[in-house]
């Protein structure tokens, strides 16, 4: 579920890793100096969209579902 979880910035790009087998993962950036990523932040946690950091590269945002469902609706005589 990380289809659109990454933020590109002048200084190069932040991204989360895989998530483990205890839900775990972590933020990583990968910079266009080095050529080398580096975890910047731990995290637990079990799906989400979104991942954004703030201009001045302080503050890191990203989003955390704690509940995942569906509403089902039965119609009848339905035309």
């Amino acid at each position: 579920m990380w289809n659109y979880n990454f933020d590109l910035t002048n200084r190069g790009i932040y991204y989360p890793g895989r998530v483990g087998f205890d839900g775990a993962d972590g933020v990583y950036f990968y910079s266009f100096t080095t050529g080398r990523s580096t975890q910047i932040a731990d995290r637990a946690l079990r799906g989400g969209q979104g991942l954004a950091v703030s201009p001045d590269g302080t503050t890191l945002l990203v989003g955390q579902s704690t509940e995942i469902g569906a509403d089902l609706m039965v119609l009848e005589n339905f035309h």
